[in-house]
């Protein structure tokens, strides 16, 4: 929980750094289970941005699907206040857990991000995967943004946006 902490204050610093040098760049913070089943968890990500001075919009916290399902009322409740101050959420390594997709249409989240696992099965014949297609429809039709992780060659992110696929981002 402390190194959690510590890289969320690392991460919104950096970020303050880049701000201040003409650059807005979003920075994504994965958050391990138990700091965000704190009660505190929201100060703590409060306190990071207030003390680096960033605007909210440029953090961007991913959950995994299971850290989500594990109290999916608390965890609505936590990623309301979230949203509120206008800190991003994803659910990250989409696909892979036990998502419920009652619950997926009900949190306040805003984007999905698919599993590298996925992208690594993508042929070089650039065919879209069934399963690439079927996530980004679910997300788009959720009105989420859909981010695509473990891209690492040029026709993976030719087939991901030919998908629909918002962002990319390597391994």
């Amino acid at each position: 929980v402390e190194i959690g902490a510590w890289v969320l204050r690392e991460a919104c610093n950096q970020c303050r750094r880049w701000y201040d040098a003409g650059h807005a760049i979003k920075v994504a913070v994965n958050v391990s289970a138990w700091q965000f089943a704190r009660p505190d968890f929201v100060d703590t990500v409060q306190h990071a941005l207030q003390t680096a001075g960033i605007p909210s919009a440029l953090l961007e916290l991913e959950l995994t699907e299971t850290v989500l399902m594990q109290e999916p009322a608390e965890a609505t409740v936590e990623l309301d206040r979230l949203r509120k101050m206008g800190v991003l959420v994803s659910i990250d390594d989409f696909g892979t857990g036990y998502s419920s997709l009652a619950y997926l249409q009900r949190l306040p989240i805003q984007s999905l991000k698919i599993d590298l696992s996925f992208v690594r099965s993508i042929p070089e014949s650039e065919e879209i995967p069934p399963l690439i297609l079927a996530i980004t429809a679910l997300a788009h039709g959720l009105k989420l943004d859909v981010l695509a992780e473990g891209v690492e060659k040029e026709y993976q992110a030719r087939v991901l946006s030919s998908a629909g696929c918002n962002r990319v981002q390597g391994y």
